[in-house]
């Protein structure tokens, strides 16, 4: 059986569950991991590149924004 990459929000205190997302080729599987090292599907691994471009443009959005907003927040801060 093939292992799928899918990411996955870890559990926090309150809940002791794992959520997985959908896996990267849209296959529905019990076998899947967040680890690309064990990741043997084919249609995810012709994806990774894909996938792991459009998360570190997420990542980068993500801190764009924060500091955005501190810039904001020392503005109201100086005024």
């Amino acid at each position: 059986m093939k292992t799928h990459f899918a990411s996955v929000e870890r559990a926090n205190e309150s809940d002791n569950n794992n959520y997985w997302s959908k896996t990267v080729c849209g296959t529905e599987s019990e076998k899947v991991d967040d680890d690309w090292d064990v990741v043997s599907c084919k249609k995810c691994l012709s994806q990774k590149n894909e996938y792991e471009k459009a998360e570190n443009e997420a990542v980068e959005h993500s801190c764009n924004d924060m500091a955005e907003f501190m810039q904001f927040q020392d503005s109201l801060i100086k005024n």
